[in-house]
């Protein structure tokens, strides 16, 4: 059947003809084929029609590892340095530092700060513990004011004792 716009189109459709908005017309025998991936819930006062967003599962694995190394990077952060006259101790670990190691103050040689990396213009120190055979230890990472880094080796080196 044609359909033409003529000068009552304009007129809003009254409630009880079927296919307006307020309530589509569908036949009453009509099912969902099963194989459909909307679903669509029921609930006396209320209706739900999810509709899933299909993705390439490249996609999927690709922003997923990608999401992983932020949170890699997030926990790697969780870091805890305790310097005490005679041992400095560093603690790192996922969600609780689990692994510690200490070293006695008799072989630490210096603690410094030192460009770990830079983002653009802008540098980001470690705190690094020297030992007197010459290995060095991060003790922290990515302290972006330089003052500060060097702030911290000192409170660090004055913690742990005269030599």
């Amino acid at each position: 059947v044609p359909v033409f716009r003529t000068a009552a189109s304009d007129t809003p459709a009254s409630g009880s003809e079927p296919g307006t908005p307020e309530e589509p017309f569908l036949p009453a025998d009509y099912r969902q084929a099963p194989q459909s991936r909307i679903r669509a819930t029921h609930q006396p006062g209320r209706y739900r029609d999810p509709f899933p967003v299909g993705a390439p599962i490249l996609f999927v694995i690709v922003f997923g590892l990608f999401g992983l190394l932020i949170l890699w990077g997030v926990l790697e952060l969780w870091l805890r340095v305790t310097a005490e006259p005679g041992s400095l101790v560093l603690a790192s670990g996922y969600l609780s530092p689990a692994r510690e190691r200490r070293f006695p103050a008799v072989e630490i040689a210096d603690v410094r700060a030192r460009i770990g990396m830079q983002a653009g213009g802008t540098p980001y120190y470690d705190l690094v513990v020297v030992r007197r055979d010459g290995r060095t230890t991060a003790a922290a990472h990515g302290i972006r004011d330089k003052r500060e880094a060097e702030w911290l080796a000192a409170a660090l080196k004055r913690a742990l004792g005269p030599d």
